[in-house]
């Protein structure tokens, strides 16, 4: 948030309007967001299905209420606390206390501990906010995303099954050796 003001107070001295400085500060969170969409982050632990989930579950919350934290970590990570940290650490969201009013009044060196009902989740940035309501009401892009993020679904689920499967033809051929060992040499009932 200091360096968006930052950012703002110099566009202002090199001569542009306040209005057109905060338009090229959005535009510049907006391409920021769209190639980390695109293109991901080297070494980040977070997916761009991820983004893309955290994108659209912030987009429809207040900047008041957020999104509460377990909510957010089981929606948008499935449990995944390291890529939730590291999101958070890209300053693509920020985590605050469900007292807390607004961006400003956030401490980030406060730990979430095991006290997560007592947290909420919100964008990184006011820049931010605006980028992800805009980025979740493109329709085209929304649909693109979406497609991929129901891919990732779906190929996390085929190799859940595959999972199941090998069990199963492992119980199946465990059933197997055990009806060999005990099937005497003279059955006549088979």
């Amino acid at each position: 948030r200091y360096r968006d003001i930052a950012a703002l107070i110099a566009h202002v001295h090199e001569g542009a309007a306040p209005e057109e400085a905060v338009h090229r500060l959005v535009d510049g969170a907006d391409q920021t967001v769209r190639n980390l969409l695109l293109r991901g982050q080297q070494g980040a632990k977070w997916t761009r299905p991820q983004l893309w989930r955290a994108v659209k579950l912030l987009a429809t919350s207040t900047p008041e209420s957020g999104v509460p934290y377990d909510v957010f970590l089981w929606s948008v990570f499935r449990g995944d606390e390291a890529a939730l940290q590291s999101m958070k650490e890209s300053n693509l969201i920020a985590v605050a206390s469900r007292g807390v009013a607004t961006l400003e009044d956030i401490n980030p060196d406060v730990p979430i501990g095991r006290h997560a009902r007592r947290y909420k989740v919100l964008p990184g940035s006011p820049l931010f906010a605006e980028v992800y309501w805009r980025l979740a009401d493109h329709k085209g892009l929304a649909a693109v995303l979406d497609l991929e993020v129901a891919k990732e679904d779906i190929k996390r689920e085929q190799a859940t099954l595959s999972g199941y499967e090998a069990d199963l033809v492992r119980l199946q051929e465990v059933d197997d050796v055990r009806r060999e060992k005990w099937r005497g040499p003279a059955e006549p009932h088979e």
